[in-house]
């Protein structure tokens, strides 16, 4: 099947994965001219301290309710922390994340 250029489409689809693995992401809206590449690092370091910390907190909570849960396993206290920690998960982590980042210095 040829294309427009004269080139394959698997031709074509080859070159634009070279053009987009070597780096060619292209740049970020008209008001900012930032590469994306770099549009994406400049918030990595924030990314990388809100996962930490939220990876810590599933971890103590999930460690505290877990052994409460299990200690009181087809009791009241087990039925409240697994219908909380279910209604939890249904969460969408992109707003819990921003939920905790509005939060900002007084929660950490």
């Amino acid at each position: 099947m040829e294309a427009y250029s004269g080139r394959t489409q698997t031709q074509q689809f080859v070159e634009y994965l070279k053009f987009v693995f070597i780096d060619h992401f292209g740049t970020v809206g008209p008001p900012i001219s930032l590469r994306t590449v770099d549009y994406v690092f400049s918030g990595l370091s924030s990314t990388i301290s809100l996962l930490i910390f939220s990876f810590s907190l599933i971890f103590l909570f999930s460690l505290v309710f877990g052994a409460v849960a299990a200690y009181k396993f087809g009791k009241f206290p087990d039925l409240i922390i697994t219908s909380v920690l279910i209604f939890v998960c249904m969460i969408p982590a992109w707003w819990l994340g921003l939920m905790i980042m509005k939060m900002g210095p007084s929660f950490l």
